[in-house]
């Protein structure tokens, strides 16, 4: 589980990070540093996690979170596609 996913469950459920830490018991300066990829979760921490919003619902995110991936890549590459029409030109070979 990653920073961007703990941050994204925690803000689905409406709790602060004093509130998720709490129910999760771990101290608010750990999740902080979750969230902010400093410091990995535990496996205990991941399963209490799972165990608190449902795997169903870890699966829902999971998907979610790369479906959002992929479409920043895609929009990015587009950008940089658009970026360069200018600068190059395509030749066909004949």
């Amino acid at each position: 589980m990653n920073a961007d996913q703990i941050k994204l469950i925690r803000a689905m459920a409406g709790l602060s990070q004093i509130e998720f830490a709490k129910m999760l018991n771990v101290d608010k300066t750990h999740l902080s540093k979750w969230e902010r990829g400093v410091l990995k979760p535990s496996i205990k921490s991941v399963n209490k996690i799972v165990s608190l919003v449902g795997s169903d619902n870890v699966r829902r995110l999971n998907a979610l979170v790369h479906s959002l991936t992929m479409v920043e890549l895609q929009e990015s590459i587009k950008r940089k596609f658009q970026n360069k029409k200018g600068e190059y030109k395509y030749e066909q070979r004949k």
